[in-house]
């Protein structure tokens, strides 16, 4: 299964540059504190990917642990940063095909 996972979230370049573009328009939906990332957290972000294949995180911490968290992230949630600026990141998951 998580190798079906990492093929859906093989994207071109050029759709990553049209997602950070639609990411520039977004408010941070959730923000990483002092904390990190916790599981709550996780499960969280995961409730709205339900909802928004395209979600914007504030970070609180420095460059070089906001790295970290980037991965902790993707790790669990299965999406994929499409890029960041400054303390935010934008993350990218297939919303999932139900009919």
């Amino acid at each position: 299964m998580d190798e079906n996972a990492d093929s859906t979230l093989a994207i071109s370049g050029a759709e990553k540059k049209k997602l950070r573009g639609q990411a520039q328009l977004l408010e941070a939906k959730i923000s990483v504190g002092k904390n990190g990332v916790t599981p709550e957290m996780l499960k969280t972000l995961n409730i709205i990917f339900k909802k928004d294949p395209l979600v914007k995180v504030r970070f609180s911490e420095g460059r070089a642990e906001m790295k970290a968290q980037i991965a902790e992230i993707e790790s669990g949630t299965g999406a994929l940063c499409v890029g960041h600026v400054g303390r935010t990141a934008s993350f990218f998951k297939n919303l999932p095909e139900e009919l």
